[in-house]
């Protein structure tokens, strides 16, 4: 009797180990839908989002953002190159929440002081208030390159996120000053797909 049990459970832990098998997938094939039904339907809820960085304050800073939502989970994927070594960045989802209006990148022409830096308050009124942290902020490595996924739990004044914008902080001001808010780099969030939510 000990040695037929002792088989049995070594076959389930075959099953679960070399095959993969799993409640969930059982589960699934009770209620009529395989894994690559699932993931299809996955896919086809899920809306997709991306961003191309243009710099600010010359900072020579670029890259790409890549996004996707499904339901209410936000996955947030960042690459950026010319950022500065071995510092945190801070990096936001900017928007104006009170009336949904567009996000836009500002240019040095929103530099109203005239000191030769555009700081995060002046670029406010083109991208709006900060929405949503992008945490934990990312340190560049010794070249200067990010690269960061998160994901978060969606709150609701964070849509459209076609008509915000992602900002990357974290730069030298006109006189030389480190400044871990200091925008480096912005790009407006643009629709790949619209999906079904």
């Amino acid at each position: 009797m000990k040695k037929i049990l002792s088989t049995v459970s070594y076959c389930l832990m075959a099953c679960f180990l070399i095959t993969g098998c799993s409640k969930s997938d059982e589960e699934m094939e009770m209620q009529g839908l395989s894994k690559e039904d699932t993931l299809a339907k996955h896919d086809v809820q899920t809306k997709y989002y991306t961003a191309e960085f243009g710099e600010l304050n010359n900072s020579g800073v670029s890259g790409m953002a890549e996004i996707s939502l499904f339901k209410n989970e936000l996955t947030v994927t960042i690459h950026a190159e010319g950022m500065v070594p071995d510092r945190a960045h801070a990096q936001h989802i900017h928007g104006f929440s009170e009336n949904n209006g567009n996000s836009t990148c500002p240019t040095m022409a929103d530099d109203t002081n005239g000191d030769g830096t555009l700081t995060l308050a002046e670029g406010v009124p083109s991208y709006g208030g900060v929405l949503l942290p992008l945490t934990p902020f990312p340190v560049a490595d010794e070249d200067g390159m990010i690269s960061y996924t998160m994901t978060f739990t969606m709150e609701d004044q964070v849509e459209p996120l076609q008509n915000r914008a992602i900002v990357l902080h974290g730069g030298f001001t006109a006189d030389g000053v480190y400044d871990g808010f200091l925008p480096v780099a912005c790009s407006q969030i643009k629709v790949m797909n619209k999906g079904k939510r």
